[in-house]
């Protein structure tokens, strides 16, 4: 018996010290981004891109964020036939507090839409997912193969 409690700190200073030790992710630092969002205006109709064939300015459009009440930076990628808009901001909003915007089509036309992202944390790193997108009143479609959101308008 008298053994048994000499053992029992050991023991107890062995435990803490492997728990410690153990740590997988003590020298580990990763975060990945949040993927971009990537937008195009369509009609809903005819599927022609509404940029494109001069219904809106591209340079008139904002992603507008209700919640810090600031207007995200677009790149444009003009290819002719289509007009896609990115915005890489949007992700970094996360969280349920953070997802209501406008999309502004120039002075008057908006859309509000919801881009929910939710910060996660496994295997050591921190990574972002994509929640919930949806527009009202429009419809929005993902198209796997571009990874892009399309409006569909009808004009």
């Amino acid at each position: 018996m008298a053994t048994l409690k000499l053992l029992q700190p050991l023991f107890f200073t062995a435990t803490i010290f492997l728990a410690y030790s153990c740590n997988k992710c003590k020298d580990v630092a990763c975060t990945s981004p949040p993927p971009e969002f990537t937008f195009q205006l369509v009609d809903k109709d005819s599927g022609a891109d509404l940029v494109a064939n001069g219904t809106f300015d591209a340079n008139a459009i904002e992603v507008y964020s209700l919640a810090g009440q600031k207007k995200h930076g677009l790149s444009i990628s003009d290819i002719g036939v289509a007009v896609y808009f990115t915005d890489w901001e949007i992700g970094w909003e996360a969280g349920a507090d953070n997802k209501f915007y406008e999309l502004r089509l120039g002075s008057t036309d908006k859309i509000a839409f919801t881009h929910h992202t939710r910060e996660r944390n496994g295997d050591c790193c921190t990574f972002f997912e994509l929640v919930e997108m949806s527009a009202d009143p429009v419809e929005t479609v993902f198209l796997n193969s571009s990874n892009t959101f399309q409006f569909q308008i009808k004009p």
